[in-house]
């Protein structure tokens, strides 16, 4: 969860205006960390937290 929480703080923490490379990392960031979650998640609650910080993380991709 901490590890979560630490990638929303830093998707939150880039700037809005960002060229299209740096939006497509973001992006890749988001699903790299929605992978680790899924690899390391044991229940159905789990899996679904992961995919609402996925959803976040990339709202935050723009």
């Amino acid at each position: 969860m901490r590890l979560i929480l630490a990638a929303l703080i830093v998707c939150v923490a880039l700037p809005e205006a960002e060229a299209a490379g740096d939006k497509a990392k973001c992006r890749t960031r988001c699903d790299s960390n929605y992978q680790f979650c899924l690899n390391r998640s044991t229940t159905k609650g789990a899996r679904k937290s992961c995919k609402v910080d996925r959803k976040a993380c990339k709202t935050t991709c723009k």
